[in-house]
């Protein structure tokens, strides 16, 4: 499965160290620098990271008022989502998100949503990723 990371800051960095040796593809950041700074493709914009072709999941770890626009992009266009907590700025789109029923793992249609909470799985290695993929049914 290949990955993509939507925001660099401190949690998208955390992520990306956490998944070194997966298949991350692409990265966006609103500053360059710290997108380059991963050594990874830079997107040209989030919406390049949603709509590629090759990449599976993508990983939404920026500011709160863009955690809701990019999700719901990115599971329009057919991709898995880890979006990092609150998810969204109002219950109202958590719903909208989850299909109703708010849970951490939510499977909408073939598709996974799973909010993540950085802080809770700091050692997280590729291997668990993929284990937890397995588990929810997301497998390559």
């Amino acid at each position: 499965m290949n990955v993509g990371i939507i925001g660099c800051g401190l949690v998208g960095q955390k992520r990306a160290k956490q998944l070194a040796g997966a298949n991350l593809v692409a990265v966006y950041d609103t500053d360059q620098k710290r997108a380059e700074s991963t050594g990874l493709y830079v997107a040209s914009g989030w919406e390049e990271i949603v709509q590629r072709d090759n990449i599976d999941i993508v990983i939404v770890a920026t500011t709160h008022e863009w955690l809701y626009p990019i999700t719901k992009a990115a599971i329009e266009n057919g991709k898995h989502v880890l979006v990092e907590k609150p998810a969204a700025r109002n219950i109202d789109e958590i719903h909208e998100l989850s299909g109703g029923t708010p849970r951490r793992i939510n499977r909408i249609a073939d598709l996974t949503l799973l909010v993540g909470y950085a802080d809770q799985l700091p050692e997280l290695t590729s291997r668990e990723v993929e284990s937890v993929a397995e588990e929810v049914g997301i497998v390559a």
